[in-house]
């Protein structure tokens, strides 16, 4: 492998990294706030030290304002997403990458997020039939709901394809891959939840990182729903497939599974698919999030 000298040019940095493979060079530094306004350029050279900015070949480096959504660990990770009102909405960071292959496709591949608290309480539909497609939260998670968010963070939320049982009854057929449910908000599954195996529940989903270790009172914890009030108990969007087609499957304030009628008030947990490459700002929040650059 050849010896490459690096210069950096146009501007004084900091914490300069730079690392050589066959076919490429990667350079990292910091850049005052001011820097980041200007072009950078690096002057590489095999074999010796560039003598002028143009000894060797220049290439102009690439200055983003911020890291990347994959850098944030699942559990721990927030953001902060911008309202349309002006406030902000905390979410944790709950899968990254694809559940599963074989169940979701390549759309759900991203970074999976979900709010810290319940932004509000609601029906999941109006009359006692289980069919999510149809369903009044389905509707309005993807209609009236996105208009809470910024419409610019709307605009970085991905249309994927998630698993569902069609239609309502006893069935237990779930359309998934290509054949899931077009949405950019959803909520979650009775297996996404990690609630396990259970004759009353199809198989829409598979569960999420975050639900994946834990066992007995702590797994319970994490699947905990939270009001400004306390804990409440939350809607998911697998119908119970076994006694009629009137009810569909919950948590529990115990975060434990049940079942309740579709027109009963509970609250939700709507979770979106971010792209890994969305960037956030390197300051973080107070409280720990950070905010996405839009």
């Amino acid at each position: 492998m050849a010896n490459y000298n690096v210069l950096t040019l146009s501007e004084p940095v900091t914490d300069f990294v730079a690392t050589t493979s066959p076919e490429t060079i990667n350079v990292q530094c910091s850049l005052t706030e001011d820097a980041q306004r200007k072009k950078v350029w690096a002057v590489c050279k095999a074999g010796g030290v560039p003598a002028h900015p143009y000894d060797g070949v220049r290439v102009q480096m690439d200055i983003l304002p911020g890291f990347p959504l994959s850098d944030l660990t699942v559990g721990d990770g927030k953001i902060a997403v911008p309202m349309a009102d002006g406030s902000k909405q905390i979410r944790r960071i709950l899968h990254k990458g694809n559940p599963d292959p074989g169940i979701y496709p390549e759309s759900c591949n991203g970074v999976w997020t979900a709010p810290l608290v319940m932004p509000e309480t609601r029906v999941w539909h109006n009359s006692d039939v289980n069919d999510y497609a149809a369903s009044d939260i389905n509707q309005y998670l993807n209609g009236d709901g996105l208009a809470r968010y910024n419409s610019r963070f709307v605009a970085k939320i991905n249309k994927v394809k998630i698993p569902y049982r069609p239609g309502s009854g006893t069935g237990k057929t779930v359309n998934s891959g290509e054949n899931g449910l077009p949405v950019k908000e959803f909520l979650l599954s009775h297996y996404e939840v990690g609630l396990g195996s259970l004759s009353e529940a199809p198989i829409d989903g598979a569960k999420l990182d975050y639900f994946l270790f834990g066992t007995g009172d702590e797994a319970k914890a994490k699947r905990l729903g939270y009001v400004s009030g306390g804990v409440n108990m939350y809607t998911l969007r697998t119908p119970n497939a076994v006694s009629d087609w009137t009810k569909i499957r919950i948590v529990n304030t115990s975060g434990t599974g049940g079942c309740d009628p579709c027109t009963i008030v509970r609250g939700e947990y709507p979770v979106m698919i971010l792209s890994f490459d969305l960037l956030l700002d390197f300051t973080p929040n107070a409280d720990g999030s950070f905010n996405p650059i839009l």
